[in-house]
C-alpha cells in the first residue's frame, strides 16, 4: 500500500568563502560568511515493492532567506529487516538568494548528485 506524507521542514545554510589573489602588485586575501534559513513545504510518496524493496519520491519548495528554493529526491532502497536499510538516491537542491540592501551576496545555484545511505530505525 503506498504511503503519502505531508512535510514541513526547516533548513539552515552557512557558507564560509575565502579568496586569494596574486599579481605583480602582491597577494591579497579576503573572506566572507553568509547564513540564512528557509522553511519548506512538500510531500513524500513511499511504496514498498516486493516486500523488501522501497521506492520513495520527495519534493518540496521553500522560502525565507532565499527568494525561492526547491528540493527533490528519488530513492530506491532495500530493507534488510525492521531496523536496517540501505538506499541509493538522486538528489537536487536549488537555492536562489538575491542581494538586498547592503548585503551583496548572490547565491543562485542548483546542485544535484547521487547519494548512498544506510538507515537504522528504533
Amino acid at each position: 500500500k503506498p504511503e503519502f506524507a505531508f512535510l514541513v521542514v526547516g533548513r539552515w545554510y552557512s557558507f564560509e568563502l575565502g579568496e586569494t589573489s596574486t599579481s605583480i602588485a602582491g597577494e591579497s586575501t579576503g573572506d566572507a560568511s553568509q547564513s540564512w534559513g528557509d522553511i519548506y513545504l512538500g510531500g513524500r510518496y513511499t511504496k514498498i515493492l516486493k516486500e523488501k524493496w522501497i521506492l520513495s519520491i520527495r519534493g518540496d519548495i521553500g522560502v525565507g532567506g532565499s527568494e525561492f528554493a526547491w528540493f527533490g529526491n528519488a530513492l530506491v532502497g532495500y530493507r534488510f529487516n525492521d531496523k536496517f536499510s540501505t538506499g541509493v538516491a538522486w538528489r537536487v537542491l536549488s537555492l536562489d538568494r538575491q542581494p538586498d540592501g547592503d548585503n551583496y551576496f548572490l547565491y543562485d545555484v542548483t546542485q544535484s548528485g547521487l547519494g548512498i545511505g544506510f538507515g537504522f530505525g528504533l
